[in-house]
């Protein structure tokens, strides 16, 4: 049994990952239903957000991460090949700011394939795929062949409600410099990081115009997608965090809940969906995705890549206007706040 559903889990196929048991009725789960800026919020406003049981169960989650010790034959894997998505969802990022750690968190969370529209063979087309990867509105390199419509062509076949990745510019942008370098050097994704002269070289050609298109790329989603509505927005460190990252997990399944056929996964008793036993189940499966597996790949680092002082100047800035840009989109501003508030401090610090 655990080495089948250790193939099932890596090749992400059309299973439904069902904690327990499937459940009957999603409605009392909604009713205590979290949005990521909740998560978010969680350290600093937990007594408004949770009841007095969950606080508990929160505050204790990150001691017992470290005790629990799981197996993927912890949690049951149920086929069922007559499920299909009713419309997919759209994942927006910039590249390098981890949106295949996402996508391998919800086709274990959930059973269903994901893509991207940068697979020309599928192009996010198939009834199994539940979330689809875009860059749009940047078109950085590859084949244009392979970019597709724009999103709002597409509209009517994807859900309204899209989710938004974000990861601090200083880190995405090394992270997009390392996929494009292991690919000119036909070495394995995630295995390897370029050298440190060629990052600075990458680095000081393209930093300016990279940023200006991490800034564009949330200011597009947030205010020129109509008939899309962005629901939620991920913070790549919050997905990582050992303390936030499950909760945020289970958001996220939670959401595209409403885009499939029946319910996607299940615990032993729905009317507590916050208790200790499913916490602990869902820190486990996020515990195989993000420490385990991801740390299969995770590249080992040499140096720490850097920025000139112009550079942090700049990130300042650009997280500042985009703050000013998003002004009405609270969602985006916690997130921006934090990594300006990050950035000043290390300038500070190297001063």
């Amino acid at each position: 049994m655990g080495s089948n559903v250790t193939l099932l889990l890596l090749a992400g196929a059309s299973f439904v990952v069902s904690l327990t048991t499937f459940m009957e009725s999603r409605m009392v789960l909604l009713a205590s239903h979290r949005t990521v800026e909740e998560v978010v919020a969680i350290e600093s406003n937990l007594a408004d957000l949770y009841s007095s049981r969950l606080v508990s169960t929160e505050q204790s989650l990150g001691a017992r991460l470290s005790e629990t010790s799981c197996t993927l034959s912890d949690i049951s894997f149920v086929r069922n090949l007559s499920l299909s998505v009713s419309q997919p969802t759209w994942l927006a990022s910039f590249p390098g700011s981890g949106s295949e750690l996402l996508r391998e968190l919800v086709q274990a969370s959930t059973g269903f394939a994901t893509d991207e529209v940068y697979n020309r063979d599928t192009d996010c087309q198939d009834s199994s795929v539940i979330m689809c990867k875009t860059h749009w509105p940047l078109r950085i390199g590859g084949d244009a062949r392979k970019w597709g419509a724009p999103p709002v062509a597409r509209a009517p076949r994807f859900a309204s409600d899209v989710f938004v990745l974000v990861r601090h510019p200083a880190e995405a942008l090394p992270s997009f410099f390392n996929y494009k370098w292991e690919m000119q050097h036909h070495v394995q994704d995630h295995s390897q990081q370029g050298t440190e002269e060629e990052w600075n070289a990458w680095r000081d050609r393209r930093f300016d115009q990279d940023l200006e298109n991490w800034k564009r790329l949330l200011r597009v989603w947030a205010t020129q997608m109509t008939p899309y509505n962005v629901a939620h927005v991920i913070a790549y460190e919050d997905l990582v965090d050992e303390r936030k990252g499950p909760r945020l997990f289970q958001t996220i399944t939670e959401h595209l809940q409403a885009t499939v056929s029946r319910p996607i996964y299940g615990f032993d008793d729905p009317e507590n969906a916050f208790n200790d036993n499913a916490v602990t189940q869902w820190t486990c499966l996020w515990k195989k995705i993000v420490q385990e597996r991801a740390a299969k790949k995770r590249r080992t680092r040499g140096y720490q890549p850097s920025y000139h002082l112009r550079q942090k100047t700049a990130l300042i800035r650009i997280l500042q206007e985009a703050m000013d840009e998003l002004s009405d989109y609270p969602l985006f501003l916690p997130i921006l706040q934090r990594y300006k508030d990050d950035t000043e401090r290390i300038l500070v610090s190297q001063s």
